[in-house]
């Protein structure tokens, strides 16, 4: 009783933090390595937190590569990153996560220009919007928070694990974006398996927050099934910030996030620290540059049976669109 109580509390502390402690940025555009010669990916770029972790990418002299669904977005966003770099490479990949039939053909256009892959922020996402089911039967958060990710990911490891072979130790990364909204992700491990699209929804923040759990799982799960790439998998949770993810749905706490700027800030950093090692491999990063806590049953399950389950669940999903 007296852990759970203690639990409980400490989860509430890790939601409120945000929000009564702006964490500083001490690790920003004047402190990151020249990475010319490397290559990254950021999806869902077209704008919001993306679109600032692709820039502060581009100003390392990267190559870079954003993803976005809609044509006219994604192609204004690179207009704007290429009138502010105009020396880097900055090249976009048109895919929808709502339809997995669109991203094998957007990394084949990838693949066909490069022979590296140095990192990717699974950065794209979207918050509950309601219950309505995609053409494979599963709830469009589910589908863009989870499944797509996957799918890119496993259509980029060869190239991934290939490049990690003749790159520096550590360098090759992928960051999956977490939040500390996997605190409200259902009970005993955070996935409902007896109903995965409808979980306990508390306003849909148990929905989405399930989702963020999943993305946890994945960081885990990554780096459980490829422990000899040499390849580092973590999540991160980018922070309460002003983003995209809340173009179809502004939640009660919108006027109290920071500049989308902080989720750059927060991404790259894993991406990029040298600190941060394979040692580090299933480890959840919260604002700016901090290992976080994991909620325990989620971290639990992450790493045991659960997350083999849900390993197992994901690309059952993914495979024919392979």
């Amino acid at each position: 009783m007296i852990s759970a109580i203690a639990d409980f509390i400490q989860t509430r502390i890790e939601l409120s933090r945000d929000f009564v402690y702006g964490p500083p940025a001490n690790y920003t555009e004047k402190d990151y390595p020249h990475l010319s010669g490397k290559v990254y990916i950021v999806t869902g770029a077209s704008s919001g937190i993306g679109f600032e972790t692709a820039r502060l990418l581009a100003g390392t002299k990267a190559t870079v590569y954003i993803t976005g669904r809609t044509p006219s977005r994604i192609e204004g966003s690179l207009a704007k990153l290429r009138d502010e770099f105009p020396d880097t490479k900055i090249e976009a990949l048109r895919m929808d996560y709502t339809d997995l039939s669109t991203i094998k053909p957007a990394i084949q256009k990838f693949l066909n220009a490069e022979t590296r892959l140095d990192g990717i922020v699974h950065n794209a996402g979207v918050e509950y919007n309601g219950p309505h089911l995609t053409d494979i039967g599963y709830t469009e958060v589910l589908v863009v928070n989870t499944f797509a990710g996957q799918l890119v990911q496993t259509l980029l490891d060869p190239i991934m694990i290939k490049t990690a072979k003749s790159a520096p130790k550590n360098s090759v990364r992928i960051i999956w974006l977490a939040s500390s909204a996997h605190n409200v992700s259902p009970p005993n491990g955070g996935i409902y398996w007896d109903d995965i699209n409808n979980p306990p929804n508390r306003f849909g923040f148990g929905i989405y927050g399930q989702t963020k759990a999943i993305n946890v799982y994945q960081a885990v799960q990554w780096a459980k099934h490829h422990q000899d790439s040499g390849i580092v998998s973590v999540s991160v949770h980018p922070g309460f910030l002003v983003s995209d993810i809340c173009r179809e749905v502004r939640d009660p706490l919108y006027y109290f996030r920071r500049p989308t700027i902080f989720g750059g800030y927060q991404e790259v950093y894993p991406l990029v620290h040298p600190s941060i090692t394979t040692e580090d491999n299933g480890s959840y990063w919260i604002p700016i540059g901090t290992k976080g806590r994991i909620r325990p049953d989620v971290e639990k399950g992450a790493n045991g049976e659960n997350g083999e389950r849900l390993w197992q669940f994901i690309h059952e999903q993914i495979k024919p669109y392979l």
